[in-house]
């Protein structure tokens, strides 16, 4: 949804690159807090992995911090290691096709390693192999080739997935009225959360407000924490659809509310 919004305020109007990197960072920030904070909760339940891969019913706070600072460390050394690799082979082969297949190998490794080995969820590790191929001299080409597979694949099978765990038959008017209050609730915290911030942060009025409702958009980061809480048996499944609305409402209405406060700024 945030990708469609950037690429839509593009058509329109300039986005400051100050306004796009706090957006990016602050999603970024928010959705490994809230995966961090669901596994730290998984674990001290005892139903996660930890680094011998097996479950542990006495999980322990100290258990569940020394294993995430062992998945950074072991992403600090490998991370190294495979971009000296791919800044090599860039070198010799810039924009082949060995580098987008690597780069997606090199991904669902550290995602499976992550989710395997460490209790971490896999969308992180996932995330810090991105960041070592971020600062590859072809990362945008690495970025088009990747981009293909994701919405023409990767994308469809996990919605799709999680639509099938969706059961709207259990709607009725008191779950309507808590979708309706969890909906306002969802989208005005990250407006005041997100926006309050910039304006600490001394940007303008006018660009804290767009910052605020760049972060309104909700999307596969809430999905998977959603099936965490479903899987755990922490989340009621009737509440499932709830978080799918929540999810659906964001995505439409925040490049529509984005493309007027920038159509607006066009006209002054």
């Amino acid at each position: 949804a945030f990708v469609i919004a950037t690429h839509l305020i593009d058509e329109v109007s300039d986005l400051t690159e100050e306004v796009i990197f706090l957006d990016f960072y602050l999603k970024s920030t928010l959705d490994c807090g809230r995966i961090r904070l669901m596994e730290n909760t998984q674990q001290l339940l005892g139903r996660s992995f930890l680094i011998s891969g097996l479950k542990d019913p006495d999980s322990s706070l100290f258990m569940v911090a020394w294993g995430t600072l062992m998945f950074f460390l072991f992403s600090a050394v490998v991370g190294y290691l495979i971009y000296q690799f791919f800044d090599r082979m860039d070198a010799r082969h810039p924009q082949t096709r060995r580098l987008p297949i690597l780069a997606l190998s090199f991904c669902l490794a550290m995602s499976y390693i992550a989710e395997e080995y460490f209790g971490i969820a896999d969308i992180t590790g996932a995330y810090v192999a991105g960041l070592v191929l971020s600062n590859l001299q072809d990362a945008p080409y690495i970025e088009r080739k990747m981009d293909i597979n994701s919405y023409i694949i990767f994308g469809p099978l996990f919605f799709a997935s999680i639509g099938l765990s969706t059961d709207v038959g259990e709607m009725n008017p008191k779950l309507l009225l808590f979708t309706l209050a969890f909906l306002v609730v969802g989208l005005l915290s990250k407006v005041v959360g997100c926006g309050g911030m910039a304006r600490l942060c001394h940007f303008s009025g006018r660009d804290s407000l767009k910052i605020g409702v760049g972060m309104m958009n909700r999307g596969e980061v809430a999905l998977i924490v959603a099936q965490k809480g479903l899987l755990l048996g922490l989340l009621n499944s009737m509440f499932f659809t709830s978080v799918i609305i929540l999810i659906l409402v964001s995505a439409i209405i925040t490049p529509i509310f984005l493309k007027i406060l920038y159509s607006r700024d066009s006209r002054l």
